[in-house]
């Protein structure tokens, strides 16, 4: 859980890219990923899902899909407006 004050690195997507082909070459867990790329706390299980996420987008959606911006609220576009009564 996120502590007040607490900074979030962000991964680039060519980095997100390496780290799952080379998961997925070397046929590593995701322990061993993170070890191998030193990412966060070995024993948390926020890293662990955080790789698990990038494996699952990049299965789903391709190389591409790790390259979408995915935080925040999406826009409400596509609704048309109603028109106010005077």
């Amino acid at each position: 859980m996120a502590k007040k004050g607490q900074t979030f690195k962000k991964y680039s997507s060519e980095f997100k890219l390496c780290v799952i082909l080379y998961m997925r070459k070397n046929k590593l867990s995701y322990h061993e990923t993170m070890r191998k790329f030193n990412l966060g706390n070995p024993e948390s299980g926020e890293t662990r899902k955080m790789i698990q996420c990038w494996e699952r987008i990049y299965l789903e959606e391709g190389a591409d899909g790790l390259m979408k911006e995915r935080r925040g609220r999406s826009p409400k576009s596509g609704r048309p407006k109603k028109p106010l009564d005077k």
